[in-house]
């Protein structure tokens, strides 16, 4: 990535194992991703996201895994171990964890970068213990984004870039849950509120991770994004999904069963890789790399 001499680098979560109870264990693991971050950190701002892993939690005499609450909470750590923007929404309610530090927006060089967070106050049994279920954007989340990118567009951004760790249309290994929460209606719902904001405010692409692989993805109004494989004519704008999640971890294969198979315009799953998004003027160009620097993918993000 440093030969690329980048001008900032975005993260979209995942950066270690977490499902840890203790808040030190936690914080230790954050500070070995951040030294082996150095040598490229000293010299390009690192913005990053929470995913699952980003996960400090109770864990119940059930089995049942619960995010811990307010200041305690894994949100609240790591805003305290990560410096970002503090523009964030307030907490879904009083008592549960913040968001201010890990979802947040900021503008450079005529673009807007959104960060959100998809694994907000998780509970693995959220009809028994209180929570969010696995990667769901909720109501007070969404309301803030739209505002955010509304303002964004009113106050002149040339291109907008969202970043959410679940992707909206899983292509393999998390096609059970992910945004659209594996097709069931609670799940779908959230994530086609979710599209539409993205799209109607004219965002380039959304940038996600959490599944081990890489995949580009246009949905416009067309494409089919439900089970029984009708499309959603609100989201007028074809819109990007890059999902990189090669960065480290075990691969996934690619899962045909999607509804939007055919929308699916490359898929990588046999190396670990990056992407180097280039904006000049109204031309926004993405390549992505290898870590040994085969070129495996480039378009034009229109």
């Amino acid at each position: 990535m440093a030969h690329h001499s980048p001008h900032l680098l975005i993260f979209t979560g995942d950066l270690i194992n977490g499902y840890t109870t203790r808040e030190d264990d936690f914080r230790a693991q954050l500070r070995s991703w951040k030294r082996i971050y150095g040598p490229l950190w000293r010299e390009v701002p690192v913005y990053t996201g929470m995913g699952n892993h980003e996960s400090l939690i109770n864990v119940f005499a059930d089995g049942t895994q619960v995010d811990k609450q307010a200041e305690q909470s894994a949100e609240a750590v790591f805003a305290s171990e990560f410096v970002h923007p503090m523009n964030g929404p307030e907490p879904e309610r009083p008592g549960l964890p913040p968001y201010k530090g890990s979802v947040y927006s900021f503008d450079y060089a005529g673009c807007h970068f959104t960060q959100l967070n998809s694994d907000y106050w998780y509970s693995s049994r959220p009809q028994e213990h209180p929570g969010n279920p696995f990667g769901r954007l909720l109501a007070g989340q969404l309301e803030w984004l739209q505002r955010d990118l509304m303002e964004a567009r009113a106050g002149g951004a040339r291109h907008i870039f969202v970043f959410v760790h679940e992707p909206a249309f899983p292509n393999g290994g998390h096609m059970q849950d992910s945004l659209w929460g594996g097709g069931e209606a609670e799940g779908v719902k959230a994530r086609d509120l979710f599209w539409r904001i993205v799209t109607q405010a004219g965002a380039k692409a959304v940038f996600s991770g959490h599944e081990h692989n890489y995949s580009r993805t246009l949905i416009d109004a067309k494409t089919p994004v439900h089970r029984d494989g009708s499309a959603n004519s609100e989201f007028a704008k074809p819109t990007w999904q890059i999902t990189q999640g090669a960065a480290g971890a075990p691969f996934y294969p690619r899962d045909f069963t999607a509804p939007w198979v055919k929308s699916v315009k490359k898929f990588v799953a046999h190396t670990w890789s990056f992407c180097l998004v280039q904006v000049k003027g109204p031309r926004v160009s993405l390549e992505t790399y290898s870590y040994t620097g085969e070129l495996l993918d480039q378009a034009e993000l229109v």
